[in-house]
């Protein structure tokens, strides 16, 4: 893949802001966002006699008034640079909102605090919305809560709520792990649905119905009707008692959950799901915390076309975030949205969690219809042009079924990484989370020389101790690698990347540029932590 150029970048951020709903269609009245020139008829004769010559990337406006700058950059100009620039543009037309892109990072900065912005308590890492640059604009802070106030004031309130309703399911007698909150994610997944769908009846039909009429109401038609609407199984029929579900639908049906942010709700979803989960986790399963997620899938860089598949998908945040990905490349047509939807993004899952990825899919733009259960190391696959994953740990495999992956398969370990690798297509390219010992035991020094012969691995790149606890403490490694099959590894970086990962914290990509460029050789002089594969 060759360096993206400035040209390369701004047409990526076109497609990013048409997404989040700007208007920058020049003949369209309504228009609020303006490139270079064209927004010095927009301004102020003062204005624009402080730009002189001068014109920034992009400017936006709220209520006809400019409210933010962009600077757009190749991805080999720092976004500290790029921020300079935009902040001495800010300071000409008198706005205290800046955002940097060079590709690969896009960051904000409120000019008068030195500080990022914060939505709802997680770091703007991507576009705003109209409105929700509107929310900062008007506060003047570089942080907003979208949250509804008289129901939930923070993320520890809305996790609350989901250990309150933790409990009601384990005094109805649900197990905890898989069975618990299969049974919670059925109701909350009613619940969101009714607020993103407002001429559905179902959740009003919940709240009128009987302790005694709800299991059979969920069980003889809501599960039918959904199993119809989306052609898959998504909820499963419930175990959970009359007047246990009236609890839970009661607790949820005040909490406006859409205005929660989808990162914020998936990151307090998941949390619940970890702790019911956490003590009886035998299947290896270990939820990736939202900012490597979201860090990983823009390392891969998907684009548009290619095929994505996560044999281990959990709940399905590797496959919601790129859908994400991919969705912010298109302008919306009924051929784009067809590949998009059906054609792009699969995930395979032993458990029922299966059901859940699904729920998190249609939830989170749709692509559900490419979730299935089943076992990935006895199923056979397309091959995809990428793979993403957090695979999971020692499992207990009989060698039998690890040979079947692979001949040359050692545990089950490896088994789960060649699976991937064997996956993807002549030239594909995976990012992968694997337990430490898969890269520093000498064990499996075959595997590595296969992977090296056969591909060009990118970085190996060191998670910090505790990442995934509290499901397991082991260390953690992300693999990223390209060019399947075609190329061979002379370069590779190993790096930690530092300091402990908090749920509403970003990895700086700054200093990963350099694996996004893709280049044939480091960069020169390549970083200190660049290895020649001989050495």
């Amino acid at each position: 893949m060759l360096q993206l150029v400035e040209a390369e970048v701004r047409q990526q951020i076109d497609r990013r802001l048409s997404a989040q709903g700007w208007i920058l269609d020049p003949d369209n009245p309504n228009r609020d966002v303006f490139v270079e020139r064209s927004v010095t008829r927009r301004l102020s004769s003062t204005h624009k006699k402080n730009l002189k010559e001068l014109s920034p990337d992009y400017v936006f406006f709220s209520d006809g008034v400019p409210s933010a700058v962009l600077e757009a950059k190749k991805p080999n100009v720092t976004i500290d640079k790029a921020f300079a620039q935009a902040a001495d543009y800010s300071k000409r037309i008198g706005v205290d909102y800046l955002f940097a892109c060079n590709g690969p990072s896009f960051k904000s900065l409120h000019a008068p605090s030195g500080k990022p912005l914060f939505l709802n308590n997680l770091e703007v890492t991507e576009p705003l919305a109209p409105q929700q640059l509107k929310r900062f604009w008007e506060s003047g802070s570089n942080s907003v809560m979208t949250v509804p106030y008289r129901v939930i004031e923070s993320r520890s309130q809305l996790i609350d709520v989901f250990e309150t309703l933790n409990n009601v399911l384990r005094q109805a007698g649900i197990r905890a792990g898989l069975e618990r909150f299969t049974e919670f994610s059925n109701i909350l997944f009613l619940k969101l649905l009714s607020e993103r769908e407002s001429n559905d009846s179902t959740w009003n039909d919940l709240l009128k119905k009987s302790d005694e009429d709800l299991p059979s109401y969920l069980n003889d038609y809501v599960v039918a009707r959904l199993k119809k609407l989306y052609k898959s199984d998504v909820l499963s029929e419930t175990r959970v008692n009359g007047r246990a579900l009236k609890k839970i639908i009661s607790e949820l049906n005040p909490l406006h959950l859409m205005s929660v942010d989808e990162d914020l709700k998936g990151v307090a979803f998941e949390h619940f799901l970890s702790r019911t989960t956490s003590t009886h986790n035998d299947l290896g399963e270990y939820f990736t915390p939202r900012p490597i997620v979201r860090f990983m899938v823009e390392l891969l860089n998907p684009q548009f076309g290619n095929t994505v598949y996560d044999p281990f998908c959990g709940t399905g945040g590797f496959l919601i975030e790129t859908f994400r990905h991919l969705g912010q490349q298109i302008k919306p047509s009924a051929d784009a949205m067809q590949i998009l939807h059906h054609k792009s993004v699969y995930g395979r899952e032993l458990t029922t969690t299966a059901r859940v990825a699904k729920m998190n899919m249609i939830l989170f733009g749709d692509g559900h219809s490419g979730v299935t259960q089943g076992n990935s190391l006895v199923n056979a696959d397309q091959l995809h042009d990428c793979i993403v994953s957090n695979i999971p740990f020692s499992l207990d495999v009989d060698v039998d079924a690890i040979r079947l992956v692979d001949g040359n398969a050692k545990d089950s370990d490896e088994a789960c990484f060649l699976h991937c690798f064997n996956s993807l297509k002549m030239g594909g390219s995976m990012a992968i989370v694997v337990p430490e010992g898969l890269v520093v035991n000498q064990v499996h020094s075959s595997l590595w020389k296969r992977v090296f012969q056969h591909s060009r691995v990118r970085v190996i790149a060191t998670l910090p101790r505790g990442t995934f606890s509290p499901y397991t403490e082991a260390g953690t490694q992300i693999v990223y690698l390209t060019d399947k099959g075609t190329k061979s590894t002379e370069w590779y970086y190993r790096v930690a990347i530092s300091g402990e990962k908090t749920k509403g914290e970003t990895i700086d990509k700054d200093e990963f540029v350099f694996f996004y460029q893709r280049t044939e050789n480091p960069i020169d002089p390549p970083p200190q932590q660049a290895w020649r594969l001989n050495d």
